[in-house]
């Protein structure tokens, strides 16, 4: 039996614990805030694409997640508001669906065109999902895809970047934008992150977007809870300030109050141990309001596309902010005194003016790397491994779930 650290108890954190206690391993879950979730409880998407990954983690470990939690899709993808003054209310029903709306909504050859990009797209899929997602870089699948699929590969691996791949396949400056709002949605730049992430439209219409019913609290719940099932001890409250190694090998934690703990295996979820963001990362405001009282007609998504950039909104019920409604607003600009009365100004200006029924206002920062999407291998050091969003760098559930099952698979049973 190996003695297992993980460090940061995200989605990611939680789901490789599980895994490996499963696998026989001794498990120790250490997060530094008083509660397990990371991110995903402050204003974290909601949505969930490729639940297959969260269905096989849950089948992996235990009881099927039926048993715990409730799964449904969204009433809608998003609904998009573009610069030309028309409104999408992009369907939640599958491609054919999306291309029906997108005729309806702009006319001419919209819908032709998108079919033709995403049946583009689900070719690099293929190569981008076994290669990099379900596999770690530089392993043998990578090969096999090369010799079987050569042509696939070079679509998946071309140059562009993601607006030059809407750029080149699509006329419409509408579905350009259309495609580059599932990359900034991350807090990523199209114009400097690499084609295969052009998969994500793909991704979203095919497997379709979807909640946990009661909201991410149930899930993040659940999920700890399976993994105590499984034997992991998780320490909350519990900061962790580096790694230790001998002989060129990670072989502990030390903690912020000085005290080292030994393991044959460390599992990062968080800063610890991982490379440092590049000095030309994007830095990316997410504001989380209270609003008082129910806006009526509001979508639950809402992008809004203007010369601002993509501005994004999500809305839930209260979610213990105090308000009745809960809305998440992410923009790729660096937090600033300014940035919540600009972002406030700019949703009134398209419709949505909550400035006097918002209650409070909490503003968050997210660091990304500047050109995400390379292989980033979660074998970062002997003895170290690394999962959840600078592996996988979209962040969400369904990724970080996959990282962990790949770094599960990658130290294998105890």
């Amino acid at each position: 039996m190996s003695r297992v650290i993980v460090v940061g108890a995200g989605i990611g954190g939680l789901a490789v614990a599980a895994r490996l206690a499963r696998l026989r391993h001794e498990v120790t879950l250490i997060e530094r805030a008083p509660d397990v979730g990371g991110h995903l409880l402050d204003g974290g998407s909601e949505t969930i694409a490729l639940p297959a990954a969260l269905r096989d983690l849950f089948l992996k470990t235990g009881k099927p997640l039926e048993t715990v939690a409730a799964l449904e899709p969204t009433d809608l993808l998003a609904r998009h508001h573009f610069p030309d003054g028309s409104v999408l209310d992009l369907p939640n029903t599958g491609l054919r669906d999306v291309a029906a709306a997108l005729d309806a909504t702009f006319g001419g050859r919209a819908g032709t065109d998108w079919t033709r990009f995403t049946a583009h797209e689900a070719r690099v899929w293929d190569v981008v999902r076994a290669g990099y997602v379900e596999a770690a870089p530089r392993s043998p699948v990578m090969t096999r895809l090369a010799v079987r699929h050569p042509r696939h590969v070079v679509r998946a691996l071309a140059g562009r970047s993601v607006r030059g791949v809407s750029r080149h396949h699509l006329t419409d400056p509408r579905l350009r934008l259309l495609v580059e709002s599932c990359v900034s949605r991350h807090g990523l730049d199209p114009g400097r992150v690499p084609a295969p992430f052009a998969v994500l439209p793909y991704v979203e219409q095919t497997f379709r977007l979807w909640r946990v019913d009661g909201g991410v609290r149930p899930l993040v719940d659940a999920l700890a809870a399976r993994a105590r099932e499984r034997g992991v001890r998780i320490c909350t409250g519990t900061a962790v300030t580096s790694t230790t190694s001998t002989s060129g090998r990670v072989d502990g934690v030390t903690l912020e109050n000085g005290r080292r703990l030994d393991a044959d295996i460390v599992v990062s979820d968080c800063a610890v141990g991982r490379p440092a963001v590049s000095a030309d990362a994007i830095s990316t405001t997410r504001l989380l309001l209270a609003v008082t009282g129910r806006t009526p007609g509001m979508a639950r998504d809402t992008v809004i596309h203007d010369a601002a950039g993509a501005l994004h909104v999500q809305v839930a019920d209260d979610g213990g902010t105090g308000g009745d409604e809960s809305w998440v607003v992410s923009i790729p600009t660096p937090p600033g005194p300014d940035v919540p009365a600009r972002i406030l100004e700019r949703l009134a200006t398209h419709g949505y003016d909550v400035s006097s029924r918002v209650v409070s206002i909490r503003s968050r920062e997210r660091v990304v790397a500047a050109r995400p999407g390379r292989a980033v291998d979660p074998r970062a050091a002997p003895g170290l491994f690394l999962v959840g969003d600078r592996v996988q760098p979209l962040g969400g559930v369904a990724m970080s779930t996959m990282s962990a099952a790949v770094a599960a698979d990658l130290i294998g049973r105890a």
